[in-house]
Formats: C-alpha cells, sequence, structure tokens
C-alpha cells in the first residue's frame, strides 16, 4: 500500500514530519557547501511550520523558487545526476509542506508549483527517497509505522499537534 495512502489516517503534522524527516534524511547525499547551506536553512523554515505554524506558505515557496533565481529548483536543475533523487526528495517535501502552509491559511491561490501538490506527493517523496544512495529504505517503513500508532486523526485534514524532529530521526533510526 502507498504511504499516502496508509498515512491518509494520520495529521497532516505527522504526514508533514513524515516527508520533512525523509528529506533530511536525503539531504546527506547532497554536497556540501551554498546549496546545502540552502538546504538546511529551508528544512528548518519547513520545520518551523510543522512546529509552530508561524512561516507562511508564501515563505517556503520562496525558497522553493523566487526572482532572484537561487531557489532550491534552480540548485535542483544544476545538481549532478547522481544528486537528482535526493533534490527531488527535499524541494517536493517543502513543496508540501507549503501546500499544507497555504491551506492552513485559507489561501484561494497559490503559486503553480504548489498548486499541483496533493498527498500524493508523499509516495513521490518516497519514491524518490529509495533512489537516494546510502540512505536506509527501511527508515522509511519505520517512520510509517510511527506516524501510524502514534498520530492518528479524527479525519485528514486535523492538523494535529506538532512532532519534535528529534522524535521524528529517533523513530527513523530506531530498530526496536
Amino acid at each position: 500500500m502507498p504511504p499516502s495512502v496508509t498515512l491518509a489516517t494520520c495529521t497532516i503534522s505527522a504526514r508533514v514530519a513524515f516527508v520533512l524527516t525523509i528529506a533530511e534524511l536525503a539531504s546527506a547525499a547532497i554536497v556540501t557547501g551554498a546549496p546545502g547551506e540552502r538546504i538546511r536553512s529551508a528544512l528548518d523554515l519547513a520545520w518551523r511550520w510543522e512546529q509552530s505554524g508561524d512561516v507562511t506558505g508564501a515563505a517556503l515557496d520562496h525558497v522553493l523558487e523566487n526572482e532572484d533565481d537561487d531557489g532550491l529548483l534552480v540548485d535542483e536543475s544544476a545538481a549532478p545526476e547522481h544528486e537528482v533523487p535526493a533534490w527531488v526528495t527535499i524541494t517536493s517535501a517543502i513543496a508540501y509542506t507549503a501546500w499544507h502552509a497555504f491551506r492552513h491559511e485559507g489561501a484561494r491561490q497559490m503559486p503553480e508549483t504548489i498548486g499541483e501538490v496533493t498527498e500524493e506527493v508523499i509516495d513521490q517523496v518516497t519514491s524518490y527517497a529509495h533512489q537516494v544512495p546510502g540512505l536506509d529504505h527501511a527508515a522509511i517503513d519505520r517512520l510509517v509505522r510511527y506516524c501510524v500508532e502514534h498520530h492518528q486523526a479524527a479525519a485528514a485534514s486535523e492538523r494535529g499537534a506538532s512532532i519534535l524532529r528529534a522524535a521524528m530521526m529517533q523513530a527513523a533510526q530506531s530498530t526496536a
């Protein structure tokens, strides 16, 4: 069963934390330097939305693409072929978070790239993550299990309580 279907019974916070944790794991495959710093900043911003909701969808979209051509989508397009799966994992996770941020704000219109996002982006994130060299594929299953066991929702539209980044990383690395 695709993760998007399995996680449909979880809170929005759990689904967002799920994709952001996978993006964190994938980011290890990106060479350090300026792109790595932009990834770290973007993930920090996306986690801030998951934690407190005080980041706008527009701010998250801006780290993906902007008029200065220094967004992550520009970096992704210039990435070496072996890094592309990690880049797509990361940018898709941030776009998914931005989509939820815009929806939480009640936005009627979204930038084109964000407006195309659906819950199926969860499957895109996991599919590309499986192509990232060195990423522990079992971590994805552990994260799904953690979210389902601890963050069920009465409705798919329920935001739910925030989930600590450290708790998600621990769940990803847990072997129990």
